[in-house]
């Protein structure tokens, strides 16, 4: 399913159950957040709006949010911590999909809190827990939290890499960071709601914000 937004796209209700994003700029150049596995929706709405891809951000290396990140022809940012992860720490046998590889060659990995691509800055959070490469994306208002936080609660951390204390420790960091009008845009479930939304509905949160 497609929704848009004025400087939004989001894909979601695929079979992973993942949220899929596109930012749009003022010069109609777009960046995608986690392209899980909707490469074909993706390039047609591209190609429809007219709209020129210029990179794809990654929250963390699960196969469910890089699926199709094979099938664009552009940078594809990283954080740095994913390219230990990357061949053991994917997740893809979850999803009875063996020997997925990405292109290492089209990765860049970050270790920066701030990526300008072309006119764009982005904020980058880093939140480990879920896995230690996670981290969050924020776009002026928006914040694309990957798995490290949804709606109504927070992401596992039983997964490789993944850590009980670390993930409280970003949600914590979540709790004081963000602002009331922010735009959470997690990887998973409802999605395009304002931080002072969540503050009221999820647990995790108000138990830091307690």
């Amino acid at each position: 399913m497609l929704t848009r937004h004025k400087n939004l796209a989001i894909f979601s209700q695929n079979e992973f159950g993942n949220n899929s994003y596109i930012i749009i700029d003022e010069n109609a150049n777009g960046i995608i957040i986690d392209p899980s596995n909707y490469a074909s929706q993706i390039n047609d709405f591209l190609e429809k709006n007219k709209i020129k891809l210029i990179c794809i951000l990654i929250t963390h290396i699960h196969y469910d949010h890089i699926a199709s990140v094979n099938n664009f022809n552009c940078p594809i940012y990283a954080p740095r911590l994913s390219k230990e992860l990357i061949i053991r720490g994917n997740c893809s046998e979850m999803f009875n999909v063996h020997n997925f590889k990405v292109d290492i060659n089209k990765l860049i990995f970050f270790k920066n809190d701030v990526l300008k691509i072309q006119n764009n800055l982005i904020n980058i959070i880093k939140t480990p827990g879920h896995t230690k490469d996670s981290v969050c994306y924020k776009w002026k208002k928006y914040i694309f939290t990957g798995d490290t936080i949804f709606f109504d609660s927070i992401g596992r951390w039983d997964l490789p890499s993944g850590n009980k204390i670390e993930i409280f420790k970003s949600i914590k960091k979540i709790a004081n960071l963000f602002n009331n009008n922010d735009v959470i845009l997690p990887g998973h479930g409802i999605t395009y709601k304002e931080f002072s939304e969540l503050k009221k509905f999820n647990p995790y949160l108000k138990h830091f914000l307690s």
